[in-house]
């Protein structure tokens, strides 16, 4: 069964604000010093976690990821912001770019930032993957559009 298309386009808009208010609320947690307690939906509290998990909220890199990716979905379907998707996905990329120059070689950017651990490689890659999803997908929406007369 196959949802109508008024319905299927407010639950993929639904995501795509689900993914810009996480990373907002993660934000706002740093910027008013706030425990709204995110972290807490996927994890155990600290006092009840293993010694293999560390809770806490998600570093500002991957809520500024979050928010930027979030807002390029937002944006994809629409030809004449083509260009802030592309310049998005590249700021997506430059973050994770620096947070890996600084898993690799312990070096902050920019320097005198605050001390803080940088995303994981893995989390790094997943998002660098889905930066070229991204990329991907934009070309084949401007490939479709081409051919439409």
């Amino acid at each position: 069964m196959q949802l109508p298309t008024r319905k299927k386009n407010f639950k993929n808009f639904f995501r795509k604000i689900l993914v810009i208010g996480l990373g907002l609320l993660t934000v706002a947690e740093y910027v008013f010093s706030l425990d709204i307690g995110i972290d807490h939906l996927v994890f155990l509290p600290p006092a009840l976690a293993t010694r293999y998990f560390q809770t806490g909220p998600m570093e500002i890199e991957i809520a500024t990821n979050f928010i930027l990716i979030g807002v390029a979905l937002l944006l994809m379907n629409l030809h004449r912001y083509r260009w802030v998707v592309r310049f998005l996905i590249v700021m997506v990329v430059g973050i994770c770019v620096s947070s890996l120059i600084g898993v690799f070689s312990g070096i902050t950017l920019p320097p005198g930032a605050r001390p803080v651990a940088p995303m994981a490689a893995l989390t790094v890659l997943t998002f660098l993957l889905l930066c070229v999803g991204l990329l991907l997908a934009g070309r084949q929406f401007s490939e479709k559009e081409r051919r439409i007369p």
